[in-house]
């Protein structure tokens, strides 16, 4: 069941990504399907099994890149998965930075920022605010608010497409 998954996922990805470590982690996606599963929820195994081992995979992926002396931990994996976007949202909700300029700046992006989230549901700027201003895990987030992770993984892309798309609306360059 899991060879195929990662064959399937292994024909998206750059060459440097060998099968064996996609059906390694694809593997070790089947037993946590395993783990977690309830038959009283009346969803398949096989279902159930194929999202765990697909997220697995996928996970790993967004997790790692190749170089040439192998595979390295991403070291700033929100940079490497959303770009300037979260870290200007990260900054936002973080911490001020006092410095001229950049003080000023920020608190332009702040006031966009804060606008751009008005489009959001209630529900979205609360998966985005417990995600990143009190730095909790996409997991954490999921647990807090009552989702599952596939749901809150969902909701939060959803989240930064409709930030993207009103920032971009106010002439903010959002990547």
């Amino acid at each position: 069941m899991v060879r195929p998954i990662a064959a399937a996922i292994k024909k998206t990805l750059p060459p440097c990504f060998e099968l064996d470590d996609l059906v390694s982690v694809g593997s070790i996606g089947l037993i946590r399907a395993a783990e977690s599963y309830q038959p009283k929820r009346k969803v398949p195994f096989n279902h159930w099994a194929w999202l765990k081992i697909r997220g697995a995979i996928l996970e790993f992926i967004g997790g790692n890149y190749r170089t040439r002396s192998g595979l390295q931990p991403r070291r700033n994996w929100r940079d490497a998965v959303h770009g300037p976007l979260t870290l200007a949202i990260t900054s936002t909700l973080g911490a001020p930075d006092p410095a001229g300029d950049r003080a000023v700046a920020q608190a332009e992006m702040r006031r966009d920022l804060r606008a751009a989230s008005a489009a959001l549901k209630p529900r979205e700027q609360k998966v985005l605010l417990t995600h990143y201003r009190e730095g909790a895990t996409l997991r954490a987030t999921a647990k807090a608010i009552g989702l599952s992770e596939d749901q809150l993984y969902v909701q939060h892309q959803h989240s930064l497409r409709v930030m993207r798309r009103e920032l971009e609306m106010r002439g903010r360059k959002a990547a």
